[in-house]
């Protein structure tokens, strides 16, 4: 499906602002890969979205991505460009930490609170499921908080499980992209570029195997792969 306004912000944010911004290397492209998708993605910097979006376009032929992002309740900024997000393909999960901002808002109650977190999941679910049916893509973090020194831990496993049971139950096979953006240190002049190596990696293998088995090889690959900021200085 033709999405105009998220093509205009990714000619502007992925191609005219990371020109302009990054010195952008992208290795693994060129593949001919086919939808549906699940994108595992590295969580390093506010700039992974349009990054992930370069390495997916890269390598599929008509998929456009969506992405999970937090539900942003009580950010100063993004909470009130939450309607911007949206409309550029992003829809909210809820994790266990973003109740603390609920609370902070005035919500109290512990029943209310698991009910809204259940709501906004429910409905994040049932988003992953329309846009794999339109054998469109789906990017996510599965560490969860952004890190740009090392690779965290890999925890979400729910999406994973959804995509198999998607393949199972269709018979259409998901691909399961990880894509890893490396970024260089910051540089201390504006004028600059900051040097980023987006490593977009083999599909996972998923035929006979758990979700928690598939996240721990993504692990490893990501362990792997991963170039600290001043080995990605080093690497150009």
């Amino acid at each position: 499906m033709l999405r105009p306004i998220f093509l205009f912000s990714y000619l502007v944010s992925g191609w005219i602002a990371a020109t302009l911004c990054f010195r952008l290397r992208i290795e693994g492209c060129g593949r001919k890969l086919g939808g549906p998708a699940l994108v595992l993605g590295k969580h390093a910097s506010y700039w992974d979205i349009p990054m992930l979006a370069r390495g997916l376009r890269c390598n599929f032929r008509g998929v456009y991505p969506w992405y999970e992002m937090a539900s942003f309740h009580g950010y100063p900024l993004l909470g009130r460009l939450i309607w911007f997000l949206r409309l550029n393909g992003g829809f909210p999960v809820m994790r266990p930490k973003d109740l603390i901002r609920l609370k902070r808002g005035g919500i109290s109650d512990k029943a209310e609170l698991r009910a809204i977190m259940q709501r906004v999941n429910e409905e994040a679910a049932a988003t992953r499921r329309r846009i794999l049916e339109k054998g469109d893509a789906v990017c996510f973090f599965p560490e969860g908080p952004r890190d740009a020194e090392r690779v965290l831990p890999l925890r979400s496993f729910h999406e994973l499980e959804e995509a198999q049971s998607f393949a199972a139950e269709t018979g259409r096979p998901v691909v399961f992209l990880p894509i890893l953006p490396c970024y260089g240190t910051k540089p201390r002049s504006f004028l600059r570029r900051r040097k980023v190596i987006l490593k977009v990696l083999d599909p996972l293998a998923t035929d006979g195997r758990s979700a928690t088995e598939i996240l721990a090889e993504a692990q490893a690959r990501f362990e792997g792969a991963w170039l600290a900021p001043a080995e990605v200085d080093e690497a150009f």
